[in-house]
C-alpha cells in the first residue's frame, strides 16, 4: 500500500508540473481569452499561481474569467475580481503565518543538523508582503464550496476527465485526495529516514506547494511537520555517504611559468658534468587518481580530504639554444694555470621525455548543490627528465706558465684530440611543490569535468567518480 502511495505521489507531482494547466483547465477557460497568445499566457500563469497557493482559488479565478471574457463585465465589484483578490491575500497571510511558525520550530529543533540555518532561510525567502483584504469570506458563501472542491480535486489528482455533478458532495473526495497526497509525502519522509534513494525532484517546492497539508498525519501519535521533512531531505541529499569516493581523470596541463631543467654532459678529463643548455616543460598529458576521506556526516566545507596521485608526461619539451664552447681554467700556483677547452660540434638532444609524479591533497571550501565543488590544496612531488645527447668535440688542454725573467707567459700544449659522435643518455630529477585549486563539475553521473590551477599552471581534465 505504501509503495502505491509513493508512486501516486510521484506521478501526481510529475503530472502537475509537466502536464500543463492548458490540459487540466483549458475547457474551463473562455475561448475569447485563448484567442490572443499573450492574454492566454497571462490567464494560465495567474491560474497556476493561485493553484500553487491553494487549489480552492482555482474555482474563483475561473469564475472571474467567465464573467470578464464571456459576459464582458469590466466592473471588478461585479465580475468577481475583488473577491478572488481578497481570498488570495487571506491565503498569503495564512501561509506567511505558517512559514513564520516553521522558522520558529526549526530554530527550536533539538536534534543536531547542519541544515537548520538553510531550512530557516528557505522558509524566510518564501514570505510575501501583502495587504490583507478580508472583505470576502468563504463562510458567507457555502453554495460555492462544492464547486471549489471539485476544481481542487482536478488539480490534486491531475485528472481532467472528471466532470462536475452538482448532486455529488466533493468535500469528501477532496479530503481523501488530500489525505492520499499527505500519505505519499509522508512515505517520502520514511524513505529519507531509512536513507534510501528517492526520485522526487525539488521536494522543497512540493513542501511549499502543499503547505496547507502539514503537519502530515500518520498512524502513529507523531506527526511530521514541514521543517522536519525539509531538514531530513537536505541531510539525505547532501549525505556524505552519497559522495563518490574514488575519482580517475585524464587531461592536459599547461605551465604559464615553465619548469626549467639543466641539460648536461659528462666530458672526459672534466671530472664533473658540464651544463650546456636548458630544457623547458610547458605542457603535458595528465593521469590523476584520488580518494576522499570524509570528516563529517554531510557534504560541505572541510567535510573531507581528497588525496591522490597526479602523473604527467611530456614527450616533446622545448630546449634552449646550446652553449657550444666550454672553457675551464685551473690555477696551479702564483700566476701559473692550465686551461681546457671543449669546442662542441653537431650537438643534438633527442628522445627528451619528462615524467612527473605528485602527491596531491585538497579539501572543499565551497559547494553549489551537489554538482559543483571548489577545493584548495597542494601538489608535491618530483619531475624526472631523460634525454639522449649526441655530440662531437675537439678537446685542447694548455699549460700556461709565468716567466719571471722576461715578464711574460709561456704556453705548452698538453693534449689535443677530436671525439666524433659521442652519445650519452642522461637523466635529472627535481623536487617541486605547488598550491592548487580545483573546480569540479559533475556533468552527469559518473562523468566529471575538473579545472585545476595554481600560480603557474592550468589543467583541464575529464574523468569518472564512483
Amino acid at each position: 500500500m505504501r509503495s502505491i502511495l509513493f508512486l501516486l505521489f510521484l506521478s501526481v507531482s510529475i503530472s502537475n508540473y509537466s502536464q500543463s494547466f492548458e490540459t487540466l483547465f483549458k475547457e474551463y477557460i473562455p475561448e475569447v481569452a485563448q484567442q490572443d497568445e499573450q492574454t492566454y499566457y497571462q490567464v494560465v500563469e495567474t491560474l497556476r499561481r493561485d493553484a500553487l497557493l491553494n487549489p480552492t482559488l482555482i474555482y474563483y479565478r475561473l469564475k472571474y474569467y467567465e464573467l470578464l471574457f464571456n459576459e464582458n463585465i469590466k466592473d471588478n465589484e461585479k465580475n468577481g475580481f475583488n473577491n478572488v483578490r481578497s481570498l488570495v491575500s487571506q491565503y498569503i497571510l495564512e501561509r506567511n503565518t505558517w512559514l513564520k511558525n516553521q522558522i520558529k520550530k526549526a530554530g527550536n529543533y533539538k536534534k543536531r543538523s547542519d541544515f537548520i540555518t538553510d531550512t530557516k532561510l528557505f522558509f524566510k525567502e518564501k514570505l510575501t508582503e501583502i495587504d490583507v483584504d478580508d472583505s470576502y469570506s468563504l463562510d458567507d458563501h457555502p453554495e460555492e464550496i462544492n464547486q471549489a472542491d471539485f476544481f481542487a480535486i482536478v488539480f490534486l489528482t491531475g485528472d481532467n476527465r472528471l466532470q462536475y455533478d452538482e448532486i455529488v458532495d466533493y468535500s469528501v473526495m477532496r479530503n481523501e485526495a488530500e489525505k492520499s497526497k499527505a500519505a505519499g509525502i509522508y512515505y517520502v519522509y520514511e524513505k529519507l529516514l531509512d536513507e534510501q534513494e528517492i526520485n522526487v525532484k525539488n521536494l522543497e517546492n512540493e513542501i511549499i506547494k502543499y503547505w496547507y497539508l502539514f503537519p502530515l498525519e500518520n498512524n502513529l501519535s507523531y506527526n511530521v511537520d514541514a521543517f522536519e521533512l525539509l531538514i531530513k531531505y537536505l541531510e539525505n541529499k547532501y549525505s556524505i555517504k552519497k559522495l563518490a569516493k574514488i575519482s580517475i581523470y585524464l587531461g592536459g596541463r599547461y605551465l604559464f611559468i615553465e619548469e626549467k631543467t639543466d641539460l648536461s654532459i659528462a666530458l672526459p678529463e672534466a671530472q664533473q658534468d658540464f651544463v650546456f643548455g636548458e630544457n623547458f616543460n610547458s605542457q603535458g598529458l595528465i593521469v590523476q587518481i584520488g580518494y576522499k576521506f570524509p570528516f563529517t556526516e554531510t557534504i560541505g566545507s572541510l567535510s573531507y580530504i581528497n588525496v591522490g596521485l597526479n602523473f604527467s608526461f611530456n614527450f616533446s619539451p622545448d630546449k634552449s639554444d646550446f652553449n657550444m664552447t666550454i672553457y675551464k681554467r685551473s690555477n696551479i700556483s702564483g700566476k701559473d694555470f692550465t686551461s681546457e677547452l671543449w669546442n662542441l660540434n653537431n650537438l643534438e638532444v633527442s628522445n627528451a621525455f619528462i615524467s612527473s609524479g605528485y602527491f596531491k591533497a585538497s579539501t572543499p571550501v565551497l559547494f553549489v548543490g551537489t554538482y559543483f565543488s571548489l577545493e584548495v590544496g597542494f601538489m608535491a612531488g618530483v619531475s624526472h627528465l631523460t634525454y639522449d645527447a649526441t655530440y662531437s668535440y675537439e678537446y685542447t688542454k694548455v699549460s700556461v706558465d709565468w716567466d719571471e725573467e722576461w715578464g711574460g707567459y709561456t704556453t705548452e700544449r698538453l693534449a689535443n684530440y677530436v671525439v666524433e659522435n659521442e652519445t650519452e643518455t642522461r637523466s635529472q630529477t627535481d623536487f617541486r611543490i605547488y598550491p592548487s585549486v580545483d573546480l569540479t563539475w559533475l556533468v552527469a553521473k559518473p562523468i566529471n569535468l575538473q579545472l585545476s590551477g595554481g600560480y603557474n599552471f592550468a589543467e583541464v581534465k575529464v574523468g569518472v567518480s564512483f
